[in-house]
């Protein structure tokens, strides 16, 4: 199975990606600041959540180190005020 890690997945552009990468078979690794937020019941598959605030620089370091047996990265979140 091809595993994808796609952050900002809860909204927008970046659930469709998700929703998709679903269909077609991957895992997904999911990250997003607040789990509370987004339609997550709307998505099946294997998933894995992962909550962390990319804004805070060590966040996509640790999230790449922590999972290196993926074969696509999707990074969907919209850049935090002040940083773009």
């Amino acid at each position: 199975m091809k595993v994808a890690l796609v952050t900002g997945a809860n909204t927008g552009i970046g659930f469709a990606i998700a929703t998709r990468l679903l269909a077609d078979g991957f895992a997904l690794g999911y990250a997003t600041r607040d789990a509370d937020q987004g339609p997550f019941d709307e998505l099946q598959g294997t998933i894995e959540w992962v909550v962390g605030d990319l804004s805070d620089p060590a966040v996509p370091e640790r999230l790449v180190a922590e999972r290196s047996s993926r074969d696509l990265l999707i990074f969907g979140s919209a850049a935090p005020s002040g940083m773009a």
